[in-house]
């Protein structure tokens, strides 16, 4: 199975923190899925470091390679998907990694209680 991680589960699984469900962490350790995350989530991780509100060291980009998670570039695709999301939520790094799910058809992790809002997200 495909799977994409939301930011906060990236930070989480490297983590090791406890929020993370062990049936998420399951889905994530297992061999047999491919497990994304999105290019806005290196964007979004970028303006957490610089403003301070997040402490990771210099290497978070290796660090998420390292654990065979493959980097989901947003595309044309995922900008017109972007385009046609309702406005639940504000947050613009959200918005575009929903896009991508819906556009590429693949579930997706995170434990944002907007993301249930959004017609045609499979969330895990």
């Amino acid at each position: 199975m495909r799977i994409i991680v939301d930011t906060h589960i990236l930070i989480w699984f490297t983590d090791d923190n406890p929020r993370l469900k062990s049936k998420h962490r399951d889905l994530i350790i297992n061999g047999e899925n491919v497990i994304f995350y999105s290019s806005i989530s290196l964007v979004e991780l970028s303006i957490k470091i610089q403003k301070q509100k997040l402490i990771m060291g210099d290497k978070y980009i290796e660090e998420f390679d390292n654990l065979l998670f493959t980097c989901l570039p947003f595309n044309k695709n995922h900008a017109k998907e972007f385009s046609n999301l309702p406005d639940y939520h504000s947050d613009p790094f959200d918005k575009m990694i929903i896009s991508q799910a819906i556009s590429e058809k693949i579930p997706i992790i995170s434990y944002n209680s907007n993301f249930k809002h959004y017609k045609n997200l499979t969330l895990l």
